[in-house]
């Protein structure tokens, strides 16, 4: 595998109410299908079997299933945003690649990186914030890995202050015309201890503090 072939532009779908297709009822499929539950999508999994927990969620109406081997025509029906080739039949994956270039619908091939336009990423999320790695399908063992290196730095505090600092950007937005100021005041609360006062308990002490902060550059700006 070249390194041309495994380079690609990250991005972060919105896939929420868009339909899905899972191609494999296995503990792969099942993965994928997880992943896709908690971005918003609809899924169908086509396979003859699934997993119990891929049967518990059909039966409470979570996904939809076509419990059949795949053909072409089922894809076709389905006309989804994205295909996961998720299936222990490496030719099987590839038919359901070829199918779907031929609609043009992007797809994963899991066993195989290359024969996809897309590969999945070991992503942590922390409130809004998500990181995602990737190797470029080289090894999925070193993406959950480094996922777990990231976890263990980056905890939930991130996600409190990334919601705290939404609700403060259309303000900063309206009352600092200036983005020049506007970068300074950001830059300044993530140097201040507002992530350590995050990680300790104290939300309050951390929201008098950005208060603060927010203030004082309001305040500059006003004197300018």
């Amino acid at each position: 595998m070249s390194e041309d072939a495994v380079k690609g532009y990250p991005i972060l779908l919105r896939l929420a109410g868009q339909r899905c297709a899972v191609v494999g009822g296995g503990r792969v499929g099942e993965r994928k299908v997880i992943d896709l539950l908690a971005a918003g999508a609809q899924i169908t999994v086509i396979s003859p079997a699934l997993t119990p927990a891929l049967a518990d969620l059909a039966e409470r109406h979570t996904i939809q299933v076509v419990r059949d081997v795949y053909t072409p025509h089922i894809l076709n029906a389905l006309q989804p945003r994205l295909v996961f080739a998720a299936t222990s039949s490496t030719e099987v994956n590839q038919q359901v690649a070829r199918a779907a270039r031929d609609m043009g619908i992007l797809v994963d091939v899991v066993d195989s990186a290359d024969s996809g336009d897309f590969t999945s990423m070991a992503a942590l999320h922390r409130g809004p914030v998500t990181l995602a790695v990737s190797t470029g399908g080289a090894s999925p063992t070193l993406a959950a890995h480094l996922r777990e290196r990231l976890a263990s730095s980056i905890g939930p505090e991130y996600g409190t202050l990334a919601s705290w600092l939404a609700e403060l950007r259309p303000l900063a937005r309206a009352q600092i015309r200036s983005e020049r100021s506007r970068r300074s005041l950001w830059r300044a609360i993530l140097e201040s201890p507002a992530l350590e006062l995050l990680r300790q308990g104290d939300e309050a002490a951390a929201r008098v503090l950005i208060h603060n902060l927010y203030q004082e550059a309001v305040n500059k700006r006003q004197r300018e």
